[in-house]
């Protein structure tokens, strides 16, 4: 492509990126992020192959639960995209704000003087655990799986 060579360089498909008025961000991790279980998960819907959807929503989980910080948080951003069953995207959205809030980093908070604070953490993390019970169990209770 440049200058009769096969392959670009790095530099012209960062220009190509910025030319869109886009970035690419790198996340140090190889583990599926959302959109991408989202995707795979509305492929196995279409074939149709429950178990699989299940499968991958798992993963999901396991994935978020296996990073921290600024990575766990990079796993869940994606633009939101319908991916024709509502129950799935609200199952993803609710699994995603779950593990993110389920070790807030305010736990480090400790003494008299931050405890309204750390109490208020927890009870972010009850409500999201509650709102994540709720909306997986209501969905998934009459879901068959194969």
């Amino acid at each position: 492509m440049e200058s009769g060579k096969r392959e670009p360089y790095v530099a012209t498909f960062a220009t190509l990126v910025r030319s869109l008025r886009h970035s690419v961000v790198t996340i140090p991790t190889v583990r599926s992020d959302a959109a991408q279980i989202a995707y795979e998960i509305s492929i196995a819907l279409k074939v149709p192959h429950n178990a699989l959807a299940y499968r991958r929503f798992i993963q999901l989980a396991d994935n978020l639960e296996a990073e921290v910080g600024a990575t766990k948080v990079g796993l869940t951003l994606t633009e939101r995209h319908r991916r024709g069953v509502q129950y799935w995207d609200l199952a993803l959205a609710a699994l995603c704000e779950y593990r993110l809030n389920r070790r807030a980093d305010c736990l480090f908070l400790s003494g008299s003087k931050h405890g309204k604070v750390a109490k208020a953490c927890s009870g972010v993390r009850l409500r999201a655990s509650m709102k994540y019970q709720s909306i997986t169990s209501t969905i998934f209770a009459s879901r068959n799986i194969d």
